[in-house]
């Protein structure tokens, strides 16, 4: 399913709701392998996202809110960057690193990401990284919780 099927089905899903739902289903869009298709192909995956929410006038919080709410979330800090250059729609750093590592960079992902995305169980383990986030001002959006 390409991003315009996708983005298609959603907004006539929010615009056929059933009578008493009171907010839009939106999107998490996730930029990936950003540095590769850069580097290799010139490709900038954060313009084109940009263009392509642009087309369905979905390019800001104000304009999508009550369509269809969106969140970009990568796990390459400076796709997030370049996309914070063209958008104020929210975007959440995703990581895979470890509480050491995170810790150190969590102030950095502040300066651009409104949260950040680790692993659920560092979450759950690691009372450092929630309190950190938190008091830089940014939500916790876990990855991949299972019962297992």
């Amino acid at each position: 399913m390409t991003l315009d099927e996708t983005i298609k089905l959603m907004l006539d899903l929010n615009k056929n709701q059933p009578i008493g739902r009171k907010f839009p289903v939106g999107l998490y869009i996730e930029t990936k392998m950003y540095g590769f298709y850069k580097t290799n192909y010139g490709i900038d995956s954060a313009q084109l996202l940009f263009y392509k929410l642009k087309e369905y006038s979905l390019e800001t919080i104000d304009k999508s809110k009550d369509v269809l709410p969106i969140i970009v979330e990568c796990f390459e800090l400076p796709s997030l960057q370049k996309f914070s250059t063209l958008s104020d729609l929210p975007l959440i750093y995703l990581t895979k690193e470890s509480e050491d590592t995170l810790l150190i960079k969590l102030p950095e992902v502040a300066k651009t990401a409104h949260g950040v995305g680790p692993k659920a169980s560092l979450v759950v383990d690691s009372p450092a990284v929630v309190n950190l986030s938190k008091s830089l001002q940014l939500d916790i959006h876990p990855w991949t919780v299972r019962d297992d």
